[in-house]
């Protein structure tokens, strides 16, 4: 949190890229929503009103950008 607290007062922005860093496509779906919840707990409160997600390796699938935006992120590569 002090990271991330640091980062956004410099005037960075946050996102999310998962928990763990897996390859998304390799996963189930409910694995891939597992990973952006997890992630989602902790950078919910610095993201600023925008919710955006960058999938590791930039690896996605029509699985994975369904995932993403059921939980709310825009997918930004």
């Amino acid at each position: 949190p002090g990271l991330l607290e640091r980062a956004v007062a410099e005037g960075s922005g946050v996102a999310n890229h998962t928990q763990t860093h897996p390859k998304l496509p390799d996963l189930s779906p409910a694995r891939v929503a597992e990973e952006i919840a997890a992630c989602d707990k902790l950078v919910a409160p610095f993201l600023q009103g925008r919710k955006l997600f960058r999938p590791p390796y930039g690896a996605k699938s029509p699985a994975v950008e369904k995932a993403v935006a059921d939980a709310g992120y825009r997918l930004v590569m």
